[in-house]
């Protein structure tokens, strides 16, 4: 059983200029209120911190798809284990005139994924929107 998360978001810029803002990982901490930190560590790895009120966690994703300017996509398991909780999120723009259409997701999976989630649902939508306003309001200066 797999659960998704969805947010979509119009941004007044080309999908080119919000996927150099999107991939400039060095600058998520000074704009990304969600998403506070991600290192490449090689071709296939990241190293993401994700921050959510007072809470912080580190995991490390498998890069699924990088296709700019218009699909980067990554898959982490909790622990590193298959089966517990594994969501693969994904950022997808497409141009619709002079704008992007911006969106963020993320399907879960795994027996923690479906005991927590009334949690994840709640939590994980309400950042996804507050990384979505970040990066409409930076990539449309």
């Amino acid at each position: 059983m797999c659960l998704m998360v969805k947010t979509e978001i119009t941004i007044k810029q080309d999908p080119q200029k919000v996927w150099e803002v999107l991939t400039h990982f060095q600058a998520y901490p000074q704009w990304n209120p969600f998403i506070t930190r991600v290192e490449q560590v090689d071709d296939k790895n990241l190293l993401i911190e994700i921050t959510s009120g007072r809470s912080k966690t580190i995991f490390k994703p498998v890069i699924l798809q990088i296709n700019p300017p218009k699909e980067l996509r990554w898959r982490g398991k909790l622990g590193g284990v298959s089966g517990l909780f594994t969501g693969e999120h994904y950022f997808i723009l497409s141009k619709e005139g002079k704008n992007t259409r911006f969106i963020q997701g993320e399907v879960f999976s795994g027996i923690l994924a479906i005991l927590l989630w009334p949690f994840i649902r709640k939590t994980i939508h309400s950042n996804f929107e507050r990384m979505n306003e970040a990066l409409k309001t930076i990539a449309e200066r």
